[in-house]
């Protein structure tokens, strides 16, 4: 009962995950699961509370306008691909914030 949506959330991850890998060009792919971090960020200032320093968050935009830079030639959209990434990045940050929700609730140890 501790984890419960554990598992659903990791379900929807996978095949988010596996979905958008089919539909859309790697590069993309590589810019588009760079904003899981910046949905855990958020997550994390939201839900949880805490916020990253001025340098964790700008080295993370750095990084995601880099990636969106090395992208930036590729032509092919596809709306269906571009929403299963970022429903997968959305399910990627859910995950994480939840498990350092209950792990620092002691409700969770190292293994469950």
């Amino acid at each position: 009962r501790k984890v419960n949506p554990l598992p659903l959330i990791f379900m929807a991850n996978l095949v988010s995950g596996l979905g958008g890998t089919k539909a859309i060009s790697l590069p993309m792919f590589t810019v588009l699961r760079r904003f899981s971090i910046v949905m855990t960020m958020a997550g994390q200032r939201l839900i949880l509370g805490k916020s990253s320093s001025c340098k964790v968050q700008l080295s993370v935009w750095v990084m995601v306008v880099g990636a969106f830079i090395a992208a930036i030639n590729d032509l092919a959209f596809d709306l269906w691909g571009y929403i299963m990434i970022l429903s997968n990045d959305l399910f990627t940050a859910a995950n994480g914030i939840y498990l350092q929700k209950k792990t620092e609730a002691k409700e969770l140890g190292k293994f469950g």
